[in-house]
Order: structure tokens, then C-alpha cells, then sequence
């Protein structure tokens, strides 16, 4: 039993071991970040843009220790070809989660891919990696600002797109957008690194990368946005900026997203000859059909009649009236009309007019029992009365009879 516990108490240590990478890592806000700040894959997957330094210059590198080992520590470059440069050793551990500085002297090298390795010297499994590139010398020549600024409105998106000289193509490492609702003053240093999300006063960095294009979502209408453009080059030059202003359009619904003068129609449906009957009363029922508009729009729905005939139905978009209740007349033609209009700034209005006609109906097979009865019971009611007549005469002539007698 006890050898148990402590065999599954040896696995339990072995296993946590294995996903302790980041138990030492690059400074994530420093000139060298890590390639990831995930814990099991520091040294994953390469850096697309690595910062750039200057061969056989000083760099003050920093580096966070998350759990101590109790062991010294040593930083290691590598160059395009994994030959390796050893850059400091035996660096006293320092305390956990605090951020260290270490100032090594770089290779007097050139590498396109080369990056910085530190490690626990007791272990390997204790790492992290920093890409960066290193060059003879470093250019102060700032690239060329972008040559223009396009955009198009759709609903409440807004796309920019902006073009540079086919020289500076392969200089432009990448694009940073800023925004604002003021003017923009911003301030970019050459060899400082900035990234999405910073901020210069009130302006604010909304795209970083190396495209010609970029989307601003939930846009207002009738409000000014200022942009400004600024280039970076592979050694962290940057740009003259480049400024653009935006008056977005008046026709943006805030709640759909959809431009708020959208057309609406409206199309009457439902019988238009209507027959009275005599033993049922007859209906007119006739519906509006609404199309267009926008998806959150509300409609107000009125319907009218010449003459005057008043609709006895409940549902807004039904027009609804019987003989019975309305009185129809016979040989009557009703103008009925119906006037739509939504909820959108400015209202859009349609309206659709018919014409209904009353005419008579002939009898139908109920229609003629009735009559048929009707004329049954006068005839009925005339040999009841000739029957009586003849009755009373008889009478008369018996009591006649009988006082002769």
C-alpha cells in the first residue's frame, strides 16, 4: 500500500516537471519579449518581425524568474546557421517574479534569424527564446511616408486603404494607424518599439501590421474621425506622419446597421367584389403587405374608406368588415385605403388605395327555399281564410234550416 502512494507520487512530480517552461522568461514588455508568453511553448514558433540591433553593440536584456531552481543562470545567441555564441554565464539566480536586468555584449555578426536563448543551467527544460536580427550598422534613414489615403463608407464600417511607392515596399516592415476624434500629434521615435493598443494623448494606435488596408467597425453618423498614417522600417525608423480626416454620412441606423431611408411598399391583398348574402352576413377582409425597410424598423398602419365603412378587426395590418355589422349597400363601390410609415429617421411613407365592390347577389338555392316558403305560407294563409268563409256560410244556412224547421 505504502509503495503504491509513493509510486504514484514519483509520477505526479515527473509529470509537472515536464510543462515548466516558462519557469524563466523573456521580459514580455521589454526590447526582446518572448516568442510566446505561454508557459509550455517559449521557445516556439519564430517571431515574424524581430526587433533589430546593431552588431558588437551593448544591450540591457531583462528577464523574469518564475519559480526558483537555485541554479545559475546563462544567456546564449544563435545565428542563421545554430552556430552558438556564448553572451553571459553563471548569473546568479535572482528572486522569483521579479524583473532582472542582464547587460550582454552582441556578436560583431550579421543575421537575418538569429535569437537570444536563456536557460537554467541545471536543466534545459527551464528556457525561453527572443528573435531578433542583427546588422553591421543600424540606418537612420526614416522610410518614406505613405503616398495616399482612400475610404468607403458602408453602413457603419469604415475601410481604409492607402498605397507607398513600389521602392519603399520591400523597406515597410509594417503600418501603424492612429485614431481620434481631434487632431492627432504623435511622436514616434526612431529605434522605440510600439505596439496596437498605444496611445499618443488622445489618439490611439488601431492597426499595426504590414497590410494596405484596415476595417473601423461601429462607426457614428455625421462625426469626424481623424486618422494619421505612419510607416516603420525593418530597424525601427519611422515615418513622416501622414494625416486623414473622415466626416462619416448621415444615414447610419445605430441599431441595425443599415442606412435608415431604406424604401418601403405596401400592397393591399384579399377579395374585391363582395356579394351580400341573404342568410349570411358578407366579409370584407383585406391585408397589407409591407416590404423594405429595415430589420428593427416599427410600422404604423392606417387604413381609411369612402364612404365611411369602419374596420371591426384588431390586427393593425387587416382591414376587416361585414354586412352584418357595417351596413353594406348594395351597388356600392368602397375606396379602402391603407398608409404605412416606419420608424426611421427621416419616416418613409406608402400608401395603396382599392376599390371594392358591393353588388347584388342572386338567389341561391337557401335563398330560394325561403322565398318558395314564403309564398307557400300566403297561399296557406288564403285557403285557411276561404275555408273559414266557407265554414261560416254553411253554418248560416244550417241554423236557416233549422229555424224552418
Amino acid at each position: 500500500m505504502f509503495k503504491l502512494i509513493g509510486f504514484y507520487f514519483v509520477v505526479i512530480l515527473a509529470m509537472t516537471s515536464t510543462f515548466s517552461f516558462g519557469h524563466i522568461i523573456w521580459d514580455q514588455d521589454s526590447v526582446t519579449p518572448p516568442r510566446s508568453d505561454d508557459n509550455s511553448v517559449s521557445c516556439g514558433a519564430q517571431l515574424s518581425v524581430p526587433p533589430v540591433f546593431e552588431a558588437n553593440s551593448l544591450v540591457d536584456l531583462t528577464y523574469i524568474v518564475g519559480i526558483k531552481h537555485y541554479s545559475p543562470l546563462e544567456i546564449h545567441l544563435y545565428d542563421d546557421n545554430d552556430n552558438q555564441y556564448i553572451l553571459s554565464q553563471n548569473i546568479a539566480e535572482p528572486p522569483a517574479d521579479v524583473i532582472t536586468m542582464q547587460t550582454v555584449n552582441l556578436p560583431d555578426i550579421e543575421c537575418e534569424s538569429c535569437y537570444l536563448y536563456i536557460k537554467q543551467t541545471s536543466s534545459i527544460l527551464y528556457e525561453s527564446c527572443s528573435d531578433i536580427r542583427l546588422v553591421k550598422q543600424l540606418e537612420s534613414i526614416p522610410p518614406e511616408t505613405v503616398l495616399s489615403v482612400n475610404s468607403t463608407q458602408m453602413n457603419q464600417n469604415l475601410n481604409l486603404t492607402w498605397d507607398y511607392s513600389l521602392e519603399e515596399d520591400e523597406k515597410i516592415e509594417r503600418v501603424f494607424v492612429l485614431q481620434s476624434d481631434s487632431q492627432i500629434n504623435s511622436n514616434f521615435v526612431n529605434g522605440e518599439i510600439y505596439n496596437l493598443g498605444d496611445t499618443f494623448a488622445e489618439a490611439q494606435i488601431v492597426y499595426s501590421a504590414v497590410l494596405n488596408e484596415f476595417e473601423i467597425t461601429n462607426i457614428k453618423p455625421d462625426s469626424v474621425i481623424y486618422f494619421q498614417l505612419v510607416t516603420q522600417d525593418f530597424q525601427y525608423n519611422y515615418s513622416e506622419p501622414f494625416n486623414y480626416t473622415v466626416i462619416t454620412a448621415s444615414n447610419i441606423d445605430d441599431d441595425n446597421n443599415e442606412p435608415n431611408n431604406e424604401d418601403i411598399t405596401v400592397e393591399i391583398t384579399g377579395s374585391l367584389i363582395v356579394k351580400p348574402s341573404i342568410v349570411q352576413p358578407s366579409e370584407i377582409l383585406l391585408t397589407a403587405v409591407i416590404t423594405g425597410g429595415n430589420v428593427n424598423d416599427s410600422f404604423t398602419i392606417e387604413w381609411s374608406s369612402t364612404p365611411a365603412l369602419e374596420s371591426i378587426s384588431s390586427p393593425a395590418n387587416t382591414f376587416y368588415a361585414n354586412s352584418q355589422a357595417n351596413d353594406f349597400k348594395a351597388n356600392q363601390s368602397y375606396v379602402i385605403t391603407v398608409s404605412v410609415s416606419d420608424s426611421a429617421e427621416p419616416a418613409q411613407i406608402s400608401t395603396m388605395s382599392v376599390i371594392v365592390e358591393v353588388e347584388d347577389l342572386p338567389l341561391d338555392i337557401n335563398d330560394q327555399t325561403i322565398e318558395d316558403n314564403k309564398k307557400g305560407n300566403i297561399s296557406l294563409i288564403f285557403l285557411l281564410g276561404l275555408m273559414l268563409m266557407l265554414l261560416t256560410r254553411c253554418d248560416v244556412k244550417f241554423l236557416k234550416i233549422m229555424k224552418k224547421g
